[in-house]
């Protein structure tokens, strides 16, 4: 192959390291790629023997010019979001323009991890991401510290629009079949009337029970009761800790007691059922 290419996350990158490793044993002459979260935030694994290229944040752009560039032999080494060795030395390229329009980008290949495991294609949980960014400044979340690296390369937070949605989620269940939804964005409810939108075309053209991720104060009862409409059968959000000091002043969730006893309220009184996510342990905490 011209190119291999590794997505990495911190704690599963020291395997992708090790396969590179029997790559070069076995000669073989492909360009390297890492792509991810971990090459993102800890761009030194450029240094490591074998690595080409990273990609840090978004890569759809960044590595279709590479595969353009080698298609033409033309140099790779001034592409945005890309760092790369070049005759012994380490170039760093700038942050590029954060992909404005996400309905400008194809339905994501499930065939090719479909083809490999008949697991993942009859597995009856499909899951989706219909937005990208999230604005809050959780000490413990990436998305602060990724904010800064993209400052100023335009909106943080895009989203499909309804009918490209509910399009790619039609065409996964008609394809391969679904029971249930897991929708995986990191506010599911963030923009409330585009997500009450949302769920009225969903409860008319799919149907199937979901489950999603939000935030307490992303909750009015308007949208608790379309989400209710459009089959959401469960919700989770972060309270982190119930003491007000360490959820706000430390862990700078910015998320009030109120919030969080409304946003139960509105979902026990509509009947959908709702987890939490906490942290234990926090500096301080007793």
């Amino acid at each position: 192959p011209d190119i291999i290419c590794f997505a990495m996350m911190t704690g599963q990158h020291e395997e992708p390291i090790s396969v590179i490793k029997e790559i070069q044993k076995n000669d073989i002459n492909s360009l390297i790629v890492l792509g991810g979260s971990h090459p993102t935030y800890f761009p030194k694994i450029i240094e490591e023997e074998g690595v080409d290229i990273i990609i840090k944040g978004e890569g759809e752009s960044s590595l279709l010019e590479i595969a353009n560039r080698l298609d033409k032999n033309k140099d790779i080494k001034n592409i945005s979001n890309t760092i790369l060795k070049q005759n012994g030395k380490i170039i760093e390229n700038p942050m590029g323009k954060l992909i404005e329009s996400l309905d400008s980008l194809p339905f994501h290949d499930r065939e090719i991890y479909y083809e490999k495991s008949n697991y993942l294609k009859n597995n009856p949980h499909k899951a989706f991401i219909l937005s990208r960014g999230c604005p809050f400044k959780c000490i413990f979340c990436f998305e602060p510290t990724y904010n800064k690296l993209v400052n100023g390369n335009g909106k943080l937070f895009r989203q499909y629009s309804v009918k490209r949605a509910i399009k790619e989620i039609k065409d996964v269940v008609d394809k391969y079949g679904a029971k249930t939804i897991r929708f995986s964005d990191d506010v599911f409810t963030l923009n409330q009337l585009h997500t009450q939108e949302f769920c009225k075309k969903y409860a008319k053209e799919i149907g199937l029970p979901f489950y999603c991720i939000t935030r307490a104060d992303c909750l009015n009862e308007e949208t608790v009761k379309m989400l209710k409409l459009a089959n959401c059968r469960a919700l989770y959000f972060g309270i982190e800790s119930g003491n007000d000091n360490i959820r706000n002043n430390l862990l700078k969730k910015d998320l009030s007691r109120k919030s969080v006893f409304s946003a139960a309220t509105l979902l026990h009184k509509y009947n959908i059922k709702f987890g939490t996510f906490n942290i234990l342990g926090s500096p301080g905490e007793t």
